[in-house]
C-alpha cells in the first residue's frame, strides 16, 4: 500500500476515503462522517468538510443517499 495525498489538505496520509457526493480523496481529517448503509453496493457513505457545509448534500448524506454511485474505495492494505 502506497501513501496518498489528499485532495482537499494536502496532506500525506496512509488513511484515505473518496467522498461519496465530490469524489475527492480525503484523508481522516477531512472526513466530517461516516455512515454505514444497509445497500451491499455501498457498505459506507463518507462525506467530507467542504460538502457536510452544502445543506443539499448533507440532506442526501443523512438520508443515506449517495450522490455519486460507483466509486471505487480505496483498498486496505493486508498484511
Amino acid at each position: 500500500m502506497t501513501a496518498i495525498k489528499c485532495q482537499r489538505c494536502s496532506r500525506i496520509t496512509w488513511n484515505a476515503a473518496v467522498c461519496n457526493y465530490c469524489g475527492r480523496i480525503v484523508c481522516e481529517h477531512c472526513i466530517k462522517s461516516v455512515k454505514k448503509v444497509k445497500r451491499k453496493d455501498i457498505g459506507k457513505l463518507y462525506i467530507c468538510k467542504d460538502c457536510w457545509s452544502n445543506l443539499e448534500k448533507r440532506k442526501l448524506f443523512r438520508n443515506g443517499i449517495p450522490l455519486i454511485v460507483g466509486i471505487p474505495q480505496l483498498e486496505k492494505g493486508k498484511k
